[in-house]
């Protein structure tokens, strides 16, 4: 479990302004001095832990989120399937283009994000796991995430697990996206466009609120994303609910991961067995 808050940089934007949202960057991301994790000292009894480790399971409680997130251009502006019109589309279009969900995480932090990347490179069963985003998210941790996995050198290192909020309000729930920067989007077309502008992701749910359940044996890796949900007519939102008889624990997601594979599967809710859903 490392520490994000107390001894890293502030985000390239600052703490003090709401800039880091929603933002295609300044380039201050990208610097080789930036860092979450503070001291060298601190990355580097991280690293040794991770890469010595002689345990079958090499887990990273991570605080905000590893794996790049980003709206593309098609989602911005006057474009057709735009959800977010007062935003501006930025670049040329590519694969790079687009804006930063938020700076405040690891996307603010690209060069040491590489770093670690590179080093547990070798590292077997590596997997992360994150909150902080109030989102459900299973996906990918790989070198350069503009490139697709298939590119040689750019093959996933690593799977990552980000777990909901159990109170607090989803992406989905606030009432302006990037408190104030934006309208909220609908729900269904943030996942769309989400899962559309980040190929690395296997899954993403900002529509519930719950937690993560992750169970490890020698062989496998299970992680159990659970939720609530109202049973109350009067009140959908299962957190507003006073009566707690009539919200009930339901299983939104599972995933796993066999040991000796860097592949996430989900099991089909239908058939009871998991499929493949290998990275992009």
């Amino acid at each position: 479990m490392t520490d994000e808050r107390l001894y890293r940089d502030g985000p390239p934007a600052g703490n003090e302004t709401q800039d880091r949202y929603l933002t295609p960057g300044t380039g201050q991301e990208e610097d080789s001095d930036r860092t979450m994790l503070g001291p060298p000292q601190k990355n580097r009894f991280f690293l040794e832990k991770v890469t010595n480790s002689s345990r079958t399971w090499k887990i990273w409680g991570n605080e905000v989120m590893f794996m790049q997130f980003k709206v593309a251009n098609t989602y911005l502006g006057s474009a057709p399937e735009s959800i977010f019109p007062t935003i501006p589309q930025t670049g040329s279009g590519g694969p790079e283009e687009g804006v930063y969900v938020t700076l405040d995480q690891w996307d603010g932090y690209q060069a040491e994000r590489l770093a670690i990347t590179e080093a547990v490179r070798e590292v077997e069963n590596f997997v992360t796991i994150t909150g902080d985003i109030h989102s459900y998210l299973a996906g990918y941790t790989k070198p350069d995430y503009d490139q697709l996995a298939t590119v040689p050198g750019n093959e996933p290192v690593g799977v990552e697990f980000v777990c909901g909020s159990v109170t607090s309000s989803n992406l989905t729930e606030l009432a302006s996206f990037g408190r104030g920067r934006a309208p909220a989007p609908d729900g269904n077309e943030f996942t769309e466009a989400a899962l559309a502008s980040n190929l690395h992701l296997a899954y993403f749910n900002s529509d519930n609120h719950g937690y993560n359940l992750i169970e490890l044996t020698k062989g496998s890796l299970l992680c159990t994303m659970v939720g609530l949900k109202s049973t109350d007519p009067s009140e959908p939102n299962p957190i507003r609910v006073e009566d707690n008889s009539l919200v009930q624990k339901v299983v939104i997601k599972e995933f796993k991961v066999n040991e000796g594979e860097v592949l996430i599967q989900v099991r089909d809710e239908g058939m009871g067995t998991f499929a493949p859903l290998p990275p992009a």
